[in-house]
Parts: C-alpha cells; sequence; structure tokens
C-alpha cells in the first residue's frame, strides 16, 4: 500500500502533466512564436457593438492599439479614461483603438460606454478567439501594432496611456510611419 504522501505527490505528478497536455493542444507551439515582439500580428475578425465585422488586417497602415479587457474587471474600468483622452487626441492621425471586450453580453458593454461617455471603438470577443490567439493572460493586456502588421510592444496591466513617457513612444512611432511613407 502507498503512503499517504507518495500518492498525493504522483495525483500531483499526474495532474500536471495532462495539464501540460491540455496547454499543448490549445496553445500549439507555432501559436506562440506568432505573438512575441517583432513578429506579424495573428489576424482575427471580431464585431463591434452595432454588429459590423471587422477584422484587424483592415487597419494596416495605422498604429493599431489592441486592448483586451472586461467590464466586471477594475483596472479595466480604471485606464478607460486614459484610453478614451489617447482616442481623443490621436483623432485624424494614422492611429486606431480596438478595444475588445472579453465580456459575455455586449449589453453590459454598451452599458458602461453609455454611462461613462466613452467615444472610442469597442468590439465584442465573447468567445475569447482574439484572447487566445494573443493568448492573454487576463485583462487588460494591450499590444500595440505597427503599420506592418507587426507586433511592437504588449503591455499587462492597466496603464496610464497619455502620462507623458507613452505618448512620447506613440510620437515617436507615428513620426517613424511618416518617415516611411513614400
Amino acid at each position: 500500500m502507498m503512503p499517504l504522501r507518495n500518492k498525493i505527490v504522483f495525483s500531483l505528478v499526474l495532474l500536471s502533466g495532462l495539464l501540460l497536455i491540455f496547454m499543448m493542444q490549445k496553445y500549439p507551439e507555432n501559436d506562440m512564436s506568432r505573438i512575441e515582439q517583432g513578429v506579424s500580428a495573428p489576424d482575427f475578425t471580431l464585431k463591434d457593438l452595432q454588429g459590423h465585422e471587422v477584422r484587424l488586417s483592415d487597419f494596416r497602415g495605422k498604429l493599431v492599439f489592441l486592448n483586451f479587457w472586461a467590464t466586471w474587471c477594475p483596472p479595466c474600468r480604471e485606464e478607460m479614461s486614459s484610453i478614451e483622452d489617447l482616442y481623443r487626441s490621436m483623432q485624424g492621425r494614422p492611429f486606431q483603438i480596438l478595444a475588445v471586450s472579453v465580456d459575455d453580453d455586449p449589453k453590459q458593454v454598451q452599458g458602461l460606454r453609455q454611462f461613462a461617455g466613452y467615444t472610442f471603438p469597442m468590439f465584442m470577443d465573447d468567445n475569447q478567439r482574439a484572447a487566445t490567439i494573443y493568448r492573454t493572460t487576463g485583462v487588460p493586456e494591450t499590444f500595440l501594432i505597427g503599420q506592418d502588421g507587426t507586433i511592437l510592444y504588449k503591455v499587462i496591466g492597466p496603464r496610464d496611456w497619455t502620462d507623458t513617457q507613452m505618448t512620447q513612444i506613440f510620437e515617436q512611432l507615428l513620426a517613424k510611419m511618416d518617415m516611411e511613407r513614400p
């Protein structure tokens, strides 16, 4: 008969192995490499709050601010006002915000949008396909994608997107885009 301690260790090792097999099936190696900085951003299709479909690739030629968030996430709601300020400051520039909610109910997202007066574009990822492709570890999580569709930065956690340091990064990236245009 196996001592209780050995049974526990055996069970933990078995459980860890099963978890590893599951993770390898859900996130194959080629998907893992696709989300690293400097590689092509995986394309996806989402619907906005009015039900219109968009693809990430529709925004080639722009600096894309891809933010995964949820209405039930306090840090997400905390950074929303700075995303709104960023959106307003970037009007008319080759800059696109894709605020992607992982909520199940678009009515909750629409309610928050109306209550807070946000005007930046919001999209639904209720089945979390895009979040899975990007291997998000939680919300908020933000990716900056260059005009050529390359992932430039990945930011985990909330930020003040109008902070001077962040604003300088956006301005430098936009200036570089201007220089690269014919």
